[in-house]
């Protein structure tokens, strides 16, 4: 084009910005920018939203808020643009301060706008603000676009309040439900592992002639996880079939790992052995399967044999195996196979690392390793308290539970029941309540408790002696 000596206008700046933005390409997107800023349309809304999308796309938040403060009008698909990038970046704190902006530029919010704040606060697991934006959705008229309904759904479900996706799921009429509607509800009770009403919501969708597409069957298989519910597993399999949905990768991974979780691996293997191509997901389903079943030396079999690199899932499904199984020298093996392939530094495994040595009884492994942590998480510390008090070493337990506390990590329901378990009347259960002066141990109790309840209070934790020895 260039050429050809043929000038771009406003309407080829932003077909090539989003080129850029799809391919993530921040050297080409700034070297589009300085044409743009050559060019007559250095203020031209629809080139200025373009620009900002594309820095957004690749990862340059403080570029894309640059470029959109300098633009001189805004409407509200530039807003949207910014707020959803924003959102998508996962910078929670900013959203709320351009959704202020906007209302006191008085710029009408839409309905695209709206969903960007539901999504942004859902993706921050803030229930709060899913709700209060819901509240401002109904009062300026954009909570009737079924499209704001079914992202609700699905955002009050990840919040882990079901009862208010049902409201919102109940409050569209039927004869505006889409798919997605449907879709979204099902994909709430699966995310909760609410396997018999993610069922019965299928069986109703069917019944009001809403043909299932590639997700409601996803969302129904990952809800089915239980032995009881092979029945119900068998049936959504069929209905896949009738669908013709039965080739697809997704599909298939999805019902190795049902099957799998249903104590079924023959059927999984089965699946497994038919499939024309394999991904890394397709072996770690399946090597999980046989993991959790107890079956390691047929995991690891198949954890030499495969075809994709091993990844972190696969790692810490075969080190759960070992510590089930207690078997330690396997167990090593994975520990030498993360070392050699660069994940002595990955939490997930790490963590996975100090729960097999645990069940194992090797607690000096399990030390070493969480020594040398370059982070530690909750799951962390409490997997060690939790090791040193099933293998009967209540004193480091408790040890680990107070440096805890000081590195100002907060305990969590888990911990608490990992503390309970250390009592520092090693080994056994004993009847015991407050203000209970006769009890042999009374000293040694009371010194524990109020060492506890002196840490709580310092990092301002509502303590209760019953949640220790009751």
């Amino acid at each position: 084009m260039k050429q050809y000596d043929l000038q771009p206008d406003n309407l080829t700046f932003p077909f090539i910005s989003k080129a850029f933005a799809n391919l993530s390409n921040l050297q080409y997107s700034k070297i589009i920018h300085t044409h743009v800023v050559k060019s007559p349309f250095l203020y031209d809304i629809f080139v200025g939203t373009a620009m900002v999308d594309m820095y957004i796309k690749c990862n340059q938040l403080d570029l894309a808020l640059k470029l959109f403060d300098r633009m001189p009008i805004k409407d509200v698909a530039s807003w949207n643009v910014m707020i959803i990038g924003v959102s998508q970046l996962g910078f929670m704190d900013r959203i709320v301060g351009l959704f202020v902006q906007m209302r006191l530029q008085d710029i009408k919010l839409d309905s695209i706008t709206v969903i960007g704040l539901i999504q942004s606060s859902s993706n921050a697991k803030n229930v709060y603000c899913v709700q209060a934006v819901h509240c401002f959705g109904v009062r300026n008229g954009t909570y009737v676009d079924v499209s704001v309904g079914n992202t609700l759904i699905s955002s009050y479900s990840k919040c882990d309040h079901l009862g208010s996706a049902e409201k919102v799921f109940n409050e569209i009429s039927v004869d505006r439900r889409t798919v997605i509607s449907w879709n979204s509800m099902i994909g709430g009770y699966s995310h909760l592992e609410k396997c018999i009403e993610t069922i019965k919501l299928y069986l109703k969708m069917c019944w009001e002639g809403v043909r299932p597409d590639l997700s409601t069957i996803l969302s129904l298989l990952s809800s089915i996880m239980h032995p009881e519910m092979l029945l119900q597993g068998q049936l959504v399999h069929c209905h896949g079939i009738k669908l013709g949905c039965d080739s697809n990768v997704s599909v298939v991974n999805t019902l190795i790992s049902m099957y799998s979780k249903c104590a079924e691996t023959d059927c999984a293997r089965y699946l497994f052995n038919s499939m024309c191509e394999r991904t890394c997901v397709s072996w770690t389903a399946m090597i999980s399967g046989y993991a959790k079943k107890g079956d390691v030396n047929v995991a690891f079999a198949l954890f030499h044999t495969m075809e994709e690199t091993n990844d972190l899932v696969t790692m810490v499904a075969l080190l759960s195996a070992c510590g089930q199984t207690g078997s330690l020298g396997h167990g090593r093996l994975v520990n030498k196979y993360a070392i050699s392939n660069g994940f002595q530094d990955s939490i997930m495994v790490c963590n996975a690392l100090i729960d097999m040595y645990s069940k194992c009884g090797s607690m000096t492994e399990a030390g070493e390793i969480f020594r040398n942590m370059p982070e530690r998480t909750i799951i962390s510390w409490t997997s060690m308290i939790v090791g040193y008090a099933l293998n009967g070493n209540f004193e480091e337990a408790l040890s680990i539970f107070y440096h805890m506390i000081e590195s100002g990590s907060k305990p969590n329901r888990i911990t608490f029941l990992a503390v309970a378990l250390t009592g520092e009347i090693f080994g056994k259960i004993h009847a015991f309540t407050v203000e209970d002066r006769s009890h042999p141990e009374e000293l040694v109790i009371y010194e524990v408790l109020d060492g506890l309840a002196l840490h709580f209070e310092g990092v301002g934790l509502e303590f209760y002696e019953t949640c220790i020895l009751d």
